[in-house]
């Protein structure tokens, strides 16, 4: 997986700046997309979705796989990212499982 994200910073703020938020989103799934090729899941094994929140946040890119969901956003607690992950059992409703939000 790159190492880069088509120099997009993913730390500047995207709140109350709908194209910034726009680029996001995009960049946020295209991340997600390479992690589920990384991880080896097969295509319609996984849903990538964005729930792109109101003007105040910047709402969150999703992966969510049988056993797998990940979500990236900008936590509006004083963080500049977040990238969300926890084990699930299935793709129907949200994760029951404990989570980890890991903040750089």
């Amino acid at each position: 997986m790159p190492k880069t994200s088509s120099n997009f910073d993913f730390r500047k703020p995207v709140a109350y700046d709908g194209e910034a938020k726009r680029a996001f989103h995009n960049h946020a799934r295209r991340r997600l997309k390479q992690l589920a090729d990384a991880l080896g899941l097969a295509p319609g094994s996984f849903d990538l979705r964005s729930n792109p929140g109101g003007i105040a946040v910047s709402g969150e890119a999703t992966l969510h796989a049988d056993h797998l969901y990940v979500q990236a956003c900008q936590p509006a607690t004083g963080h500049d990212t977040g990238i969300l992950f926890r084990t699930c059992q299935g793709r129907e409703g949200l994760p029951r499982r404990p989570e980890q939000l890991r903040l750089p």
